[in-house]
């Protein structure tokens, strides 16, 4: 990585001058005419405070140029800018790296030069965003607790099937592989989250044969709670894990915040990665060959909705958006790349290429009744490198279409579904519809996960053919011809229950497809064969979700280390104590199978936990992690079967 600093404004180049630089000519020939990407454009509105820019002039141009280079003369309404030019790991891509953020409601005039006048300055200037990063962190988590909302209700409608003990906090424990036949090896990844009887979610790692025990319990592998929330556990091709942890800062008023968590193959943190300007948003992430990453985040911004009044189609709706939202809450989708040294390296967002209008539904365009206002019209889903072409591909639940966005200039190369179709469905009469995790796979084909909310059946009422919303869910791989642009579906599994939101499809090296089914919890996920026979099938305990489900073959290590033989089941000791980020936790057990350590609070609620299935009776110890814990008396138990021990451990910060 090569840098240099950059003078400020006053030195080089006066305010005069500059003002005056905005209007150099831009003709052909200019400096745009080697340029193949910039962030942030000229007349961009709401950019972040912690922007940076990019600049990628084409390969030809960047040959035998070092950072020093290039300039950047940074001005705002009250004073310059400094910061430095960093060349990212491509060799051909500039980043200006301001040394501070940018003041709120700023507008920035921007003159980059190249040393040698080899063309023109390139002149830009743009708006900074109104909203602190932690009014986003409110607005968000009001989007959030909107979006909870939905799946909790959903959860509801589909919690049909008895399974379990409803009057306590869900465990791995109440995972119940229900159908096994001859499927593919591996395990079982997923990240399940609920709120009753109070909040929890997990990392979880389940074994992929058949439970003899009712609750599953010996299917345990590992369990690391997370106990704010998380989701999207998977492994990345390099066979390292990730998952997505999310943070409430400051619970009273809420303020959202996340990140994605980088582990080694013994669980062990490696990185963790965040948003460029922006908070990170769990439903998507992916570690690329080249050390690069693709985040996504949600970008809240206060819209005057009543200039879209005349694209609404329900009466019910029109009236409400007249009576109010002139100041409503619209979340918008950013996609970004990052190097490997984490700057920020490619940006797009919605705002620039999608309208409000293009959401499919009037409920996704207006609040739904006065007390709402947050519209969420396009809910990205997925953001991807497409190994077909190094372009990303996206998904839009609101919009039900899913785009390819090419990395040169952040341009749609096709959009297929939705408003804006471009692409002829073959063998398809229901088209998807608020679909899931599109994946290209070996073969070039793409599946997803179709949760069919708006699919439409004729039916006849009253003696006449009506066309009427008949939701349905299916997996579906589609042969997608990019240049005449068709989409052939070549297979499908439709034997589903409806899944109204999250899930995923994963095909397996041996042809099966895993199918996780989001806020659908029995089954939970499924395993289909090419003959469309469903091999494997899991359960959770209703009202629990998991964003996705895969099979991994991965074996977790062990969180436990044996040291001895045991005569006794008990809590031997716990060190130190009081403990203040760290407590080792010395325990026997008389016979295998599974065990807990919880540590519980002064009423009773589950702070941390972990499970294993133990091969040997014998004498462990086991570290409990308690950063981030308050101070306070906590409770240590042991449990294994019907044996029960509690112990007190003092966290003393």
């Amino acid at each position: 990585m090569r840098f240099v600093c950059c003078l400020c404004l006053a030195i080089l180049l006066s305010p005069v001058a500059l003002s005056k630089a905005q209007n150099l000519p831009q003709s052909a020939g200019s400096s745009r005419s080697v340029i193949e990407y910039q962030w942030p454009k000229d007349g961009d509105e709401y950019v972040p405070q912690r922007t940076t820019f990019i600049i990628r002039p084409t390969k030809s141009f960047m040959q035998n140029k070092t950072a020093s280079d290039f300039y950047f003369f940074v001005n705002g309404i009250n004073g310059s800018y400094t910061g430095k030019v960093v060349i990212s790991d491509d060799n051909q891509t500039i980043i200006y790296k301001p040394d501070h953020p940018f003041n709120l409601n700023d507008v920035v005039y921007v003159n980059f030069a190249v040393k040698g006048a080899e063309i023109p300055p390139l002149s830009f200037s743009f708006h900074i965003t109104s909203m602190t990063e932690l009014q986003c962190g409110q607005a968000l988590y009001t989007f959030h607790q909107k979006d909870q909302a939905e799946i909790e209700a959903a959860l509801e409608a589909n919690a049909t099937l008895p399974m379990g003990n409803d009057t306590v906090a869900f465990t791995p424990a109440v995972v119940v592989i229900d159908t096994v036949t001859t499927h593919y090896p591996g395990n079982i990844f997923f990240s399940p989250t609920g709120v009753s009887p109070s909040p929890y979610s997990f990392l979880a790692i389940v074994s992929d044969t058949a439970s003899q025990d009712p609750s599953g319990g010996n299917n345990l592998l590992f369990e690391r709670d997370i106990p704010i929330g998380c989701g999207n556990f998977r492994m990345q091709p390099d066979g390292t894990l990730t998952f997505f942890r999310q943070e409430l800062k400051a619970p009273i008023g809420g303020i959202f915040f996340g990140r994605n968590e980088h582990l080694d193959r013994n669980m062990n943190l490696i990185d963790t990665f965040q948003c460029v300007g922006y908070i990170a948003d769990l439903h998507d992430f992916q570690l690329l060959p080249n050390g690069h990453s693709i985040l996504i985040a949600y970008d809240p911004r206060f819209v005057d909705m009543k200039v879209y009044l005349d694209t609404v189609q329900s009466g019910a709706y029109k009236s409400l958006v007249s009576q109010a939202y002139s100041h409503a809450l619209v979340v918008g989708a950013i996609i970004q790349e990052l190097d490997q040294d984490k700057n920020l390296f490619f940006q797009w967002r919605s705002w620039d290429h999608f309208q409000i209008v293009d959401a499919t539904r009037d409920v996704h365009l207006v609040p739904a009744n006065k007390n709402d206002t947050v519209i969420d019209y396009m809910h990205i889903n997925a953001a991807l490198n497409d190994p077909k072409d190094g372009n990303i591909l996206a998904s839009f639940r609101h919009c039900d279409e899913v785009a390819k966005i090419t990395r040169s200039n952040g341009g749609f190369l096709w959009r297929w579904g939705g408003k804006h179709n471009q692409f002829t469905f073959l063998g398809d009469t229901l088209r998807f519809s608020h679909q899931h995790d599109p994946e290209r796979i070996d073969n070039g084909h793409i599946t997803m996960l179709d949760n069919g909310n708006l699919h439409t059946k004729d039916t006849v009422i009253n003696g006449k053919d009506t066309i009427i919303t008949r939701p349905s869910t299916r997996a579906i791989e589609y042969d997608l011809d990019e240049v005449n642009h068709t989409a052939t579906a070549v297979w499908q599994y439709n034997k589903l229950p409806f899944c109204s939101a999250a899930g995923n499809v994963q095909r397996l090296a041996n042809g099966n497809t895993m199918i996780g089914l989001g806020n659908t919890t029995q089954p939970s996920a499924v395993e289909i064969n090419p003959a469309n026979e469903r091999v494997f099938q899991m359960s959770i305990q209703k009202l629990a979700f998991s964003y996705r489900t895969y099979r991994y073959e991965f074996t977790p290590p062990s969180s436990v280390r044996q040291t001895g033989t045991a005569s006794s089941f008990g809590i031997a000791s716990i060190y130190p104590n009081p403990a203040q980020n760290i407590a080792n936790i010395s325990f026997s057990v008389t016979k295998p199978g599974l065990m807990r350590i919880e540590l519980l609070d002064i009423i009773g609620n589950t702070a941390r936990s972990i499970s294993e299935k133990l091969s040997a009776a014998g004498t462990y110890s086991v570290d409990l992690d308690l950063h981030n814990l308050a101070s306070g008396t906590y409770y240590c138990k042991l449990s294994q079967g019907s044996n029960a021990i509690t112990k007190m451990i003092i966290v003393q910060k």
